[in-house]
C-alpha cells in the first residue's frame, strides 16, 4: 500500500512539472506572436510616430521687448532706471478689448 502512495505522488509530480513547462512555452509563444506583430505593423507603416505640428509664429510685441533690454543688475541705480524706462502709461489700453470680448460670454 504504501509503495503504491509513492508512485501515484511520483506521477503527480512529473504531471506538475509537466503542466508548468506547458504554460511557460505557451506565455512565450504569445509574447514571440505579439513581438512579430507589432514588428510587421511599424514595418508597413500602421503605425506611424506622431508628428509635431509646425511652430506657430507669435508676433513680438514691443512691450516685451523692452522688458527684455531691463538690466540684470540688482544695483538701486540700475533697478530705477529700469522703472523710469518703463512705460507704464499705456498699461490698462487693453482692458476695455477684455471687457467687450468677455461681456458676450
Amino acid at each position: 500500500m504504501l509503495i503504491n502512495q509513492m508512485s501515484n505522488r511520483k506521477n503527480n509530480v512529473s504531471e506538475n512539472k509537466g503542466n508548468i513547462t506547458l504554460v511557460i512555452i505557451l506565455i512565450v509563444a504569445i509574447v514571440v506572436a505579439a513581438i512579430v506583430i507589432v514588428w510587421s505593423l511599424k514595418g508597413s507603416g500602421r503605425i506611424k510616430q506622431e508628428q509635431l505640428p509646425a511652430p506657430v509664429s507669435v508676433p513680438v510685441d514691443e512691450q516685451v521687448k523692452n522688458l527684455q533690454k531691463m538690466s540684470t543688475s540688482d544695483d538701486i541705480g540700475a533697478i530705477e532706471a529700469d522703472l523710469n524706462s518703463t512705460n507704464l502709461d499705456n498699461l490698462d489700453s487693453e482692458i476695455s478689448e477684455i471687457d467687450n470680448s468677455s461681456g458676450d460670454l
